[in-house]
């Protein structure tokens, strides 16, 4: 559903909202696999709702300053950055955030190349690019999946023969079943 959305060219860009110990993960992979070229941000809250200081609301703003801006295109209005977590008006290359410790706040960088690339403090501003392929430039994203890969089966001969596994329906959705479970 989220290729779908961001392959419309119906919307300026995306926020996902998601719980905090879980967001770094739904970051990073649909970095990698939506195929979009608009800017995709995730956000995530760290105090519940209603508390002072409800940070969460303050992400969502700074996401939508973030699409707003326009930082993250290139001459032809591509993102150039990929999906970004922004949280406590920092911006994390979506590769290279992780939660650190559980606390409000917490976010760090990983991968030991400076994954904070720019910060929303009075307007967003970007401070460098990653280059790591990213959304519309990955390998991997939805569009470059095909229809059909390898696999293998047991024949009730007992024999092991090579299948054509199908991967998406004629529509071009994702078969749900074909995919392998993916756990980190």
């Amino acid at each position: 559903m989220v290729q779908k959305v961001m392959a419309s060219g119906d919307y300026d860009g995306s926020i996902w909202l998601e719980g905090s110990p879980s967001i770094e993960n739904t970051s990073y992979w649909m970095g990698l696999l939506i195929d979009s070229k608009a800017p995709m941000v995730f956000n995530a809250a760290q105090r519940m709702r209603g508390m002072v200081s409800a940070d969460g609301d303050q992400n969502i703003i700074d996401g939508i300053n973030y699409i707003l801006s326009g930082v993250w295109a290139d001459e032809n209005g591509v993102s150039r950055v990929g999906s970004v977590m922004i949280q406590d008006q920092n911006i994390f290359s979506s590769r290279e955030v992780q939660k650190g410790d559980a606390k409000p706040g917490g976010y760090v960088i990983t991968g030991g190349y400076g994954g904070i690339i720019g910060s929303m403090g009075y307007g967003a501003k970007l401070t460098f690019l990653p280059l790591r392929k990213h959304t519309h430039l990955s390998e991997v994203n939805y569009s470059k999946i095909p229809k059909f890969v390898p696999g293998i089966t047991l024949m009730e001969n007992g024999e092991i023969s090579t299948v054509d596994v199908s991967v998406k329906s004629e529509d071009g959705a994702l078969i749900p079943e074909s995919m392998p479970m993916v756990t980190i």
